[in-house]
This record gives structure tokens, C-alpha cells and sequence, in this order.
């Protein structure tokens, strides 16, 4: 190593030893080599634990960081879509003539024309909707657990016997047909909104057919009516959408004298019919759904549309077919339509994706109604068919052909989600119990078209509206 060269002088004799270590004591005998191997294998046991401890260990930081990456893409993805939002919503302002400095003031010509249309829109749903909504879910879903059908509902045999007992027709002649029907009952009164041809909303009490007030305020026909409980006075809140593109709120007045009601809210949010309104449990907010091919989030206090969806976001973007109807599960977070196409889309409303479709209908899904057990949902189809869907397995629990071919327009469950009514394009009504599905009633009281179906209190009279102008109680014959 040094370049050096080396004499025989350099060299250091070794003495090695060349006897064999002798074995351990205890490796002599076969019971010792017997303890050696158990040590080695003990050894080795003791290795592989903590091999699969890390193993397990690495696995949880794994699986940690994956969730982190999919939370992170969900929030890219959020902010991408509200960007995208903001900048059609700017470009549209800007098409209007409307400036936005950096400060975010905002000046146009025709500011109070836009907030009387109500037709402004936000990117998305905030944390505090987001906040009502899940606490709202969580207060019904705690009160729905373990609740019983009421002991005074109307037994089978009653509503077996069910055939009508009152008729009327608030709604002009001149242009006849009731289009579509909402209720409230409670055990004290019933009230039934009812849509027209006529363009006029009207409400009614039940069963004595006395009209309390006249809504008018559509250029054409309305097609879909909504009511809700309204926590400032006794009269409920009112929704109306039409033919004319436009959504109305409707807000009682304070006195308790006279039913009296003037429009608070207009939204323009649709190029076409609306076609169907669903009010959110909170009562703070409504989804309307169109032929337009779109649903959307309408806030009802602050009269804005916070989310328009026309596209199945979750089930590979594509557009969807035009909505013929919709409506809220009875806790709020899920959000069922129907298609034309005979698609029936369930919704996430939190994440506004399309989380499942179910697909038996073979015709468009003219009505649909949820059960209030919170699984079971009802649809009828221009196919002749209703389908009970269990929202669990998402697939159809039962098929019902009673009114088969003529379209199922209507389908409505009784509160206690016991009872369920289906409505014709003939104008019958079929009547069945929950779980045995047979037709246990056949009402042939309407000369064309069923249009709307809703029960009253402890299911003691069926209501119905059809496009021969009538709405008709069925009830148990005194």
C-alpha cells in the first residue's frame, strides 16, 4: 500500500489453535438441542409480531393519507366549480350591464328590476345551510326511530269504504283543469293549494271546498304548488311555479282575521316549465325542478338560487334529461327526480352529486312521494306502472300494474306510511296498503286526468284534483 518493499524481517509469526471448540453443554443432549430450536423458533415468532405490528402501522398511515388526498381533491374540486360559477355569473352581470369594481361594490342601471326578479345566484351551498340542514337531519332522524303508525288512523276497512263525499271547483271555466295539488292537514283544519290553467293559485279549506284566497301572478299556467308550515303566523307559506318559467313566494300577512297573502319572492332561475317544487324540512329552502333539464336550490328568506344542477355530477357528468319531478326525503339530505328518459336520480344535496339511479320505468316519472319510514319511494311512470324503490338496495321492492296502460300521474303515502294512493291519466284512483300492495279501493271519480293526490290528518279522507276543473274528498260515508 505504501510502495515499500518488504524483507522476510517484515513478517510476524501467528500461532493459531487448532482444536475444535467443543459444543455447549445444553447442545449434548436431545432434550437440550430441544430447548435450542424452542429459543430459535420463539425468536423468530417474536420477529414476525413485530413485523406485522409495523406492517399494520404503515397500512394506517397509509390508508390516513389517502384520505387526506381524496378530502383534498373533493376541496379542489369544490373551488374549482365555485370558480367557475363566479365567472359565469360575472359574465352574465357584465352581459346585463352591470360593473363590479375590485372593491366589490356593484352599480347597474336596473338594480331594483333584478332584486324584485329574485333571480340572483350564489356559488354552491355555505357552511351555515350546510350546518341547518345536517342539524335538521339529525332532529328528524331521532324522531323517527321507533315511531308507530298513530292508534286513531283509519283502519283498513274504512278506508277500504272510502267514496267521495264532497266536490268543488274553485277554478275559472274558461280555461278548466286543475293542474296540480299540495295539503296540509293537521287534526284542527286542512288546506289544499291547487294549481290551474287558469294561471291562478288558490287556496282552499277541506272538506268544505271555501275558497280563503286567490294567488295570482303567472303569466301562464301553473304547474307546481308547494306549502309549509310558517313559524311567524298560523298561515303557512306558499309556493307556486309555472309555465312561465318563474318561481313565486308566497308570504301570509300577520292578521289573524282574513286569509290574505302578496308575493315576496320572485326567481327566474328557468328557461322553461317548472315542473315540479319539493320544500326542504327547514322550511328555509326549496328545490325546484324543469323541463329545462335542471334543478335548483332556491334560498327563501334571502331569495336567491344557491345551486342550478343539469348535470349528474357522481355518475359521469352527463347531461341530464328534462325533470318531469322531484321531492325531499322526509329528513332533508337526499333529493329524488324524475326523468323523462324514466330515470329516477337520488341526489346528496350537501355535495349536489347524483348518488344513484335507478331505472324500471320505461316512460317518463310523471310523480314520485316518499315514504315516511325514510326508505321507501313511490314513482309513477307514463308507462302505466308505479314502483316502490327501497332506498337501501336501491332497486324496486314492488311493481304495481292497477292502472296499467294509462300513465300513473300521481302518487301520494298518507303521513303515517300506511297507506299509498296512485292517480290515472283516466282519471282512477287505486288505493293500497304498504307491504301487501294489492288494490284494496278503486275510486272512479274523475273524468280525465288525475293531477294531484294528498291525505289528511290520521289518513281520514283522500284529496284529489284533476284536469276536469273538480277536487274531490273521499271519505268514509257518515
Amino acid at each position: 500500500m505504501t510502495g515499500e518493499t518488504t524483507s522476510e524481517e517484515d513478517f510476524v509469526s501467528v500461532q493459531a489453535n487448532k482444536a475444535v471448540k467443543p459444543r455447549p453443554l445444553n447442545a449434548t443432549s436431545i432434550p437440550g438441542m430441544l430447548t435450542l430450536f424452542q429459543n430459535e423458533w420463539d425468536e423468530l415468532m417474536l420477529e414476525t409480531f413485530t413485523l406485522k405490528q409495523h406492517l399494520d402501522s404503515t397500512r394506517q398511515e397509509l390508508s390516513q393519507a389517502l384520505y387526506q388526498h381524496d378530502a383534498a381533491c373533493r376541496v379542489i374540486a369544490r373551488l374549482m366549480r365555485e370558480r367557475d360559477e363566479a365567472r359565469a355569473m360575472l359574465s352574465m352581470l357584465q352581459s346585463q350591464g352591470v360593473t363590479v369594481p375590485t372593491d366589490g361594490a356593484m352599480s347597474a342601471p336596473d338594480t331594483e328590476a333584478m332584486e324584485v326578479s329574485g333571480g340572483a345566484t350564489e356559488t354552491g351551498l355555505g357552511e351555515g345551510v350546510l350546518e341547518k340542514i345536517t342539524e335538521k337531519y339529525g332532529e328528524l332522524t331521532k324522531g323517527r326511530k321507533g315511531r308507530k303508525p298513530p292508534a286513531d288512523l283509519s283502519s283498513k276497512e274504512d278506508v277500504a269504504g272510502y267514496s267521495q263525499v264532497a266536490s268543488f271547483t274553485p277554478h275559472q271555466s274558461s280555461k278548466p283543469g286543475v293542474t296540480c295539488l299540495a295539503l296540509l292537514s293537521s287534526e284542527a283544519s286542512s288546506l289544499a293549494l291547487t294549481g290551474g290553467a287558469d294561471k291562478h293559485a288558490i287556496l282552499t279549506s277541506i272538506p268544505s271546498g271555501e275558497v280563503l284566497c286567490t294567488l295570482k301572478g303567472h303569466s301562464k299556467k301553473v304547474t307546481a304548488v308547494a306549502l309549509h308550515e310558517n313559524a311567524e303566523t298560523t298561515r303557512p307559506l306558499a309556493f307556486t311555479g309555472g309555465a312561465d318559467n318563474t318561481v313565486k313566494v308566497w308570504k301570509p300577512s300577520t292578521s289573524t282575521d282574513s286569509f290574505s297573502y302578496s308575493e315576496a319572492t320572485s326567481f327566474s332561475t328557468h328557461s322553461a316549465d317548472v315542473t315540479g317544487l319539493t320544500v326542504h324540512p327547514t322550511g328555509d329552502y326549496l328545490v325546484s325542478v324543469s323541463s329545462d333539464s335542471s334543478w335548483c336550490f332556491l334560498d327563501v328568506n334571502r331569495g336567491v338560487s344557491l345551486v342550478q344542477q343539469n348535470k349528474a355530477q357522481g355518475q359521469g357528468g352527463e347531461d341530464l334529461s328534462p325533470i318531469q319531478s322531484g321531492c325531499f326525503h322526509p329528513d332533508g339530505l337526499i333529493l329524488a327526480t324524475g326523468g323523462s328518459d324514466g330515470s329516477v336520480r337520488i341526489w346528496d344535496i350537501r355535495e349536489q352529486a347524483n348518488v344513484a339511479i335507478c331505472s324500471e320505468h320505461t316512460g317518463g316519472v310523471l310523480s314520485m312521494s316518499f315514504n315516511e319510514n325514510g326508505y321507501m319511494l313511490a314513482t309513477g311512470g307514463e308507462d302505466g306502472c308505479a314502483h316502490i324503490w327501497d332506498l337501501r338496495k336501491q332497486k324496486s321492492l314492488q311493481k304495481i300494474e292497477a292502472l296499467s296502460p294509462k300513465a300513473v300521474t300521481s302518487v301520494a303515502f298518507d303521513y303515517s306510511g300506511v297507506y299509498l294512493a296512485c292517480g290515472s291519466a283516466a282519471g282512477a284512483i287505486s288505493v293500497s296498503v304498504v307491504k301487501e300492495w294489492s288494490e284494496m279501493n278503486r275510486l272512479e271519480i274523475h273524468k280525465k286526468a288525475v293531477t294531484g293526490l294528498g291525505w289528511t290528518h290520521r289518513a281520514s279522507s283522500l284529496v284529489s284534483c284533476s284536469m276536469d276543473r273538480s277536487i274531490r274528498v273521499s271519505s268514509k260515508a257518515e
